[in-house]
């Protein structure tokens, strides 16, 4: 697992991220939000094998990755990425927030899935349990999502886990 985190003038680490989005205004909006609460991004990407390279090249704390790119949707690039890293920190980004298309996010690996359409708040608490996982408790009752549409994907990844 990557700690490439760099620090700032003082001392305090910036945790490092990637951003792969085809839309560059969706990518500047993410940035903005993420870098006023001290995190670094350190790359961009406007597509699946662009973000491969740049994720090989940099290894930083979290990759948001879109599902909907050219060159290599979310999904199909996802495996790859966990190949060159299999304990990559990497939150799924996209406007599809279909069951189905979380389900197989969480299966090939993603730790949280964040709609586009979500509010800074929602953001802000996908990188932070990405960098600071709790440990599972399987007897844990899982907890209704104040977002409607966002189902956590640990309680996806629990509901898999059953219907196998």
């Amino acid at each position: 697992m990557s700690s490439n985190g760099i620090n700032d003038l003082k001392g305090k680490k910036l945790w490092s991220v990637i951003i792969a989005d085809d839309e560059s205004a969706f990518r500047a909006l993410l940035r903005e939000r993420i870098t006023k609460h001290g995190y670094s991004v350190i790359a961009e990407a406007e597509n699946g094998l662009e973000a491969v390279v740049l994720y090989d090249q940099y290894k930083p704390d979290v990759l948001f990755l879109d599902i909907g790119m050219p060159k290599g949707n979310g999904l199909t690039i996802l495996p790859l990425l966990k190949e060159i890293d299999p304990n990559a920190r990497i939150i799924m980004i996209t406007a599809d927030t279909m069951p189905d298309t979380v389900k197989e996010a969480v299966r090939l690996g993603a730790l949280d899935y964040v709609a586009k359409s979500s509010d800074e708040k929602r953001i802000l608490e996908a990188l932070h349990d990405a960098l600071n996982p709790e440990p599972q408790d399987s007897s844990e009752s899982s907890k209704e999502s104040s977002e409607g549409v966002h189902v956590g994907l640990n309680q996806l990844r629990n509901l898999t886990q059953k219907e196998e």
